[in-house]
């Protein structure tokens, strides 16, 4: 069942020139569905439109065509990490009041060190500010923060672009092991393949606001890769 579909969502931004303004189209009948469970990453390169769909997904966009469905009214349990985790979280906040801003009254700290602990932190982390801890830390407990909400569709736009290869490759080990205890849907904004390859079992590919591409694991490693090839080498 699919947790979230977009049928021909299109948008265009209004660009300021000399004395006219300017419709820019950005997405142009982009269509594809995303399952309970699944990873999906969206590749594209920097302009392609990859941004703008993350915020109509989240309703901080609309799209001037289309539309935007969630499975039984679930659009309340998105959420998103970004690049710059300042966006998610109080960097002035302890670890302990950043979860515990999100939770609900059936929680506790009990709850919280057994959510820390599942991503990678232990209880120490409690009192820290979230000033004082590295990127792969705090993007762990933006994490953390998402699963606290009860989110059940976690968005990463270009959230791993700050961390160097071990961070990332310790990050996605985690991602794949909170997906199946806590039943979470990925959805990974990104222009690197090799995260891509790592984390996600489809691939939807994006240039210049159109679709390109959009393939499953499986198809992957059953094609020639011509075609695979020639969509990859925008994107690398």
């Amino acid at each position: 069942m699919s947790f979230i579909e977009l049928h021909n969502v299109s948008k265009k931004y209004n660009v300021k020139k000399p004395l006219i303004y300017k419709k820019l189209e950005v997405l142009s009948n982009i269509s594809f569905s995303i399952k309970d469970g699944e990873s999906v990453a969206l590749l594209g390169p920097s302009g392609s439109g990859k941004t703008t769909i993350s915020k109509i997904i989240l309703g901080l966009e609309s799209p001037d065509s289309g539309k935007v469905i969630f499975q039984s009214n679930r659009k309340k349990l998105c959420s998103v990490i970004f690049q710059n985790y300042n966006s998610s979280i109080n960097p002035y906040y302890k670890v302990y009041e950043a979860l515990d801003e999100v939770t609900n009254e059936s929680n506790n700290k009990f709850d919280i060190v057994y959510l820390l602990r599942n991503v990678g932190l232990n209880s120490t982390f409690l009192e820290r500010k979230c000033s004082t801890l590295s990127g792969g830390e705090i993007q762990r407990v933006c994490i953390a923060r998402a699963i606290a909400s009860g989110a059940k569709f976690i968005i990463f736009d270009e959230a791993f672009r700050s961390l160097d290869l071990v961070q990332i490759y310790q990050i996605l080990e985690m991602l794949k092991k909170i997906q199946i205890q806590y039943k979470l849907t990925y959805f990974v904004i990104t222009h690197e393949i090799k995260i891509a390859s790592y984390l996600c079992n489809r691939w939807i590919f994006i240039r210049n606001g159109q679709l390109e591409g959009d393939l499953a694991i499986n198809e992957l490693k059953n094609s020639n890769l011509s075609s695979i090839n020639e969509l990859k080498k925008f994107y690398v």
